[in-house]
């Protein structure tokens, strides 16, 4: 043979061979880049007990192993790979079928070799290793899913969206301790025909320790009503105490309590003729109330607005004609408004 066919001789048998290596290549790269599904049944399980072996098997196979659910038909176990896990009381039975593989794997798992809530867990993992013994293929894509998993990932690029930072609503600055506040006053007597009275009003209130507070008030009211035969007018002088539950932000102070007030009402009719005659009392009264206030500090100073319901304990009337005309019992209203300093 001469030199030329030699060479020709040579240059066919690689091309061959070359073609052989890419035809047997091919089919295995196009099979590789298919996800390798796992059929699965589960028969005679607790219904949660199957619920968690599901989600631990989808959660160990990952996305490149779908677990598909369904009956597996034992006649033909080797159309796909099949596992088939049946419980008998303590035990579970792992049965693990492999394409291509005439001959399944089969394995047995005792509950009481396990702390119960680790059971699912050494079930699942045990029909891993079943399947990894029948089906040589399916081992070595578990080995590479797995790899590819445990490779870190990437360091993120400097110029990465930088985190949203939440700031928080700024703490509320130190305020003095103690405030005295002075302002008009409104009270609303709902006893009888009722009685509006206008006053004013001296309160302190002292910061103890959060989030508690004291409260201190005078008060000094007027009202009068006009009636047929005159006209009633009474002064009411009171002091009231509180303690309150105390809530600070950044611009404003709220505080709600619950105290006493007490004090004295002097009554005093003015009659119209002389034909009628006028009489003065003075009365105590007293009961228990509820306070709710705001504040608006500014540095050292602000301004403040506080609501007030009380029920007479201990109260008094005016007589008109021998009928209540200016009744000072049932419940009282009010409401005030102050400027305030701090000390």
């Amino acid at each position: 043979m001469t030199r030329a066919g030699s060479a020709r001789s040579h240059l066919t048998a690689a091309v061959l061979a070359w073609g052989s290596v890419v035809s047997s290549t091919i089919p295995a790269l196009a099979q590789s880049a298919e996800p390798w599904k796992v059929e699965l049944a589960v028969s005679h399980c607790p219904p949660e007990f199957e619920s968690e072996l599901r989600r631990l098997l989808a959660l160990e196979l990952g996305e490149s192993f779908p677990v598909e659910s369904g009956p597996v038909p034992r006649e033909s176990p080797a159309e796909a790979d099949t596992l088939r896990l049946t419980c008998e009381g303590e035990v579970t039975r792992i049965e693990a079928g492999s394409r291509g593989q005439a001959e399944p794997a089969f394995s047995e798992l005792r509950w009481d070799a396990f702390p119960r809530d680790s059971v699912p867990r050494a079930v699942v993992l045990a029909a891993i290793e079943a399947l990894a013994a029948a089906s040589p293929v399916f081992s070595e894509r578990l080995k590479a899913a797995r790899s590819r998993r445990e490779t870190p990932a990437e360091p993120k690029s400097k110029t990465a969206t930088p985190p949203v930072v939440v700031h928080p609503e700024p703490a509320a600055p130190k305020r003095p301790a103690l405030w005295l506040g002075l302002g008009p006053q409104v009270q609303y007597f709902t006893g009888g025909p009722g009685a509006l009275a206008w006053g004013l009003r001296l309160d302190f209130t002292f910061r103890v320790s959060a989030p508690l507070e004291l409260g201190l008030a005078l008060d000094g009211t007027w009202a009068r009503r006009e009636v047929e035969l005159g006209a009633l007018q009474a002064t009411l002088f009171s002091g009231a105490a509180w303690a309150a539950f105390r809530l600070e932000r950044a611009t404003w102070v709220a505080a709600f309590g619950a105290g006493v007030r007490a004090g004295m009402a002097s009554l005093r009719g003015e009659p119209a003729s002389y034909a009628v005659v006028g009489h003065e009392t003075t009365q105590p009264w007293l009961g228990p109330l509820l306070v709710a206030r705001v504040d608006r500090p500014r540095n050292a100073f602000g301004v403040g607005f506080v609501l007030e319901a009380g029920a007479f304990a201990l109260g008094t009337e005016g007589l008109a004609g021998g009928q209540p005309a200016l009744v000072l019992r049932g419940v009282w209203l009010s409401a005030g408004l102050s400027a305030k300093i701090g000390l």
